[in-house]
């Protein structure tokens, strides 16, 4: 299996998580592809990885590198270069992770120990097996292949600014990982996907909505909207993931006062975003299962609304890589 951990850069991580990373890819033979989003800031990191620096990104993109730089620079949705890169090197697995979280040992293996399995399911089991299905229970909701697993993290849980307080846990107890049976805020901190999910989670840039009333910044909303958008490629394709294992030490000091104004405008269009996206996917149901264009249905519906009108040239960028890269 060959496997590539994706991270976006923008300064120069700490000694200790490149020493826990290094350790772990090195053990697992994985590759380490760093999206360096720092204009040539890093300094120097472990000869085996990959830097993709702005060059060697526009080399790669060819006619889709300005669009790319106008849209996804300088914030961590750039990543998605670094996902195509594994992709196009016939990587099975890309595993994405946040630059200040370090990894623990089997950092890889708890990620990949599921991906494969027909563990997934689109509807609670109350019996809470994988094998045995209460009454009723329909087969077409059994029986959904794990294409992707989330981790959690330890030390600074990622929570909403305006939800943060005096003691708050550190800690995630888990007895084990398990399969979410319905919509989750899909974290980009510490992430698996298999092959076939990689073009299924487009990283959302940060874009701003400006009215009367004055300018919405859309920020934090990157992996959680896309992700939400992943999970309904996922429902529509009886496809599942899960969720737990492995935990990273999430080595951060948080503002709560700068990630809740940064998260004001998440909050007030979650709604609308969630709606018009479910929308999307209801209208154009028959085309699923099929070499789809749904990032194409995507950016037709954002363009048409007047708060998502400015992102929607990410959808339809993402649509043009699939077309050009995927072979699906």
């Amino acid at each position: 299996m060959k496997i590539a951990i994706v991270v976006p850069c923008i300064s120069r991580p700490s000694d200790a998580w490149i020493e826990a990373l290094e350790t772990e890819a090195k053990a697992n033979k994985a590759k380490v592809v760093i999206v360096d989003d720092s204009n040539g800031k890093l300094g120097t990191l472990p000869a085996r990885w990959e830097v993709l620096d702005y060059k060697r990104q526009e080399n790669f993109l060819g006619d889709l590198y300005p669009e790319f730089a106008r849209l996804f620079h300088k914030c961590s949705a750039c990543r998605v270069v670094g996902h195509l890169w594994a992709y196009k090197r016939g990587n099975d697995v890309v595993i994405g992770l946040d630059n200040d979280c370090i990894v623990p040992t089997h950092f890889i293996r708890d990620h990949i120990q599921f991906l494969g399995k027909d563990w997934g399911a689109g509807w609670f089991n109350p019996i809470g097996r994988a094998d045995v299905y209460s009454r009723g229970f329909p087969y077409s909701a059994r029986n959904w292949k794990i294409v992707a697993n989330m981790g959690l993290w330890k030390n600074v849980l990622d929570i909403n600014g305006k939800d943060r307080k005096e003691g708050e846990m550190t800690e995630v107890p888990l007895a084990g990982s398990t399969v979410p049976t319905g919509y989750f805020p899909f974290s980009g901190m510490n992430f698996a996907l298999a092959r076939e999910a990689i073009f299924r989670y487009l990283f959302i840039p940060n874009f701003d909505y400006i009215d009367d009333k004055g300018t919405s910044k859309f920020r934090r909303i990157d992996d959680i909207w896309g992700g939400y958008i992943f999970q309904k490629f996922l429902q529509k394709n009886h496809q599942s993931t899960m969720v737990g294992y492995p935990i990273v030490y999430h080595d951060t000091i948080v503002d709560p006062k700068e990630d809740e104004e940064n998260e004001v405008a998440m909050c007030n269009y979650e709604d609308s975003f969630i709606e018009m996206i479910d929308s999307v996917f209801n209208s154009v149901q028959s085309r699923l299962g099929q070499p789809d264009r749904m990032f194409l249905e995507i950016y037709i519906a954002c363009d048409a609304n007047p708060v998502f009108k400015e992102i929607a040239p990410a959808f339809l960028w993402w649509q043009k890589v699939i077309e050009e890269y995927a072979d699906i």
